[in-house]
């Protein structure tokens, strides 16, 4: 059976994009696969590598800093860089960041079954540059050169 057949059952599902059915054990995505989370665990592609490194050290630096209140409250901070920061502290999870601040859409879902059987879905963005614009303003914050922002 081909992956284009719409009876076409796999380990994994369709971008909300693209249709096309992204199996990622097997390697298979499109461009707009991100990851999966299987058993309520995020797996990031490699894509998402240095994001989630900015993420983890921005949420160190900011309570390390005590920031937090006055980066979300802050003016000059543009709605994007705003939802950013909302979801950049120890209370929030990654796929949280992904969903409300970067867009990201999941795909219905798959499950298997035997001794391995589990369940999840796949995690889809469609407009990559919104990664990089997260990446630039994590980047920004981590070295300081936000630092006129803070003070609200």
């Amino acid at each position: 059976m081909e992956k284009t057949d719409p009876e076409f059952v796999g380990d994994g599902d369709s971008c909300p994009f693209c249709n096309y059915f992204n199996t990622p054990m097997a390697l298979d995505t499109c461009e707009h696969f991100y990851g999966f989370v299987w058993d309520g665990q995020f797996d990031a592609s490699r894509k998402l590598t240095n994001l989630e490194d900015l993420w983890k050290n921005s949420i160190e630096y900011i309570e390390d800093k005590n920031i937090h209140k006055s980066l979300i409250s802050n003016k000059s901070l543009n709605d994007f860089e705003k939802k950013i920061t909302r979801y950049t502290n120890s209370d929030s999870l990654f796929t949280d960041l992904l969903t409300n601040a970067l867009d990201a859409n999941s795909g219905e879902g798959w499950s298997t079954d035997g001794m391995l059987s589990g369940s999840g879905y796949n995690v889809y963005i469609a407009e990559a540059q919104k990664i990089d614009k997260a990446e630039s303003f994590l980047k920004d914050l981590l070295n300081q050169k936000l630092v006129g922002k803070f003070n609200g």
